[in-house]
């Protein structure tokens, strides 16, 4: 996430000690931190990053647990494919980040990668089949309720 533009409010400035304190708006809605730094006469850079912690893969991840429901809702749903859920899914969840993409001079907002998602956007994408799947009355089976 480099190079990505945000806004901060200062919500407290001392002059006498040029301590200047922070609070970034949150990028697309995910957390990130804040920056507190001291400003002595000159000229202050800082860094503020959003947290990230890559998505989870393998038995048991949260990457399986997202495709478990992907693919409960597409078995439901029947003449929609696994990978026609997670398209729907990426741009209906309004938690699942976007990025700028340009093409044939049209800039527009589309989903990142799932390659490219943390841990929160992923969290958000299960919440967003929890959800999905209850409005239209599936019931979704989580690990280990199956054999129960």
């Amino acid at each position: 996430m480099k190079g990505v533009k945000v806004q901060a409010l200062v919500d407290e400035y001392d002059q006498d000690t040029g301590r200047l304190q922070l609070t970034v708006a949150s990028y697309d809605r995910v957390p990130c931190g804040f920056g507190v730094m001291r400003l002595r006469g000159k000229q202050a850079w800082v860094g503020i990053s959003r947290w990230y912690k890559a998505r989870t893969t393998g038995p048991r991840s949260g990457s399986a647990h997202l495709h478990g429901h992907f693919r409960q809702i597409a078995e439901f749903m029947g003449e929609y494919s696994l990978e026609a859920v997670k398209a729907y899914a990426k741009e209906d969840c309004p938690e699942w980040p976007r990025v700028d993409v340009t093409i044939g001079g049209k800039t527009r907002m589309v989903p990142i990668s799932e390659a490219d998602a943390d841990t929160v956007a992923e969290s958000a994408l299960i919440e967003w089949c929890h959800f999905k799947a209850s409005d239209m009355g599936i019931v979704l089976i989580e690990e280990g309720e199956a054999n129960e």
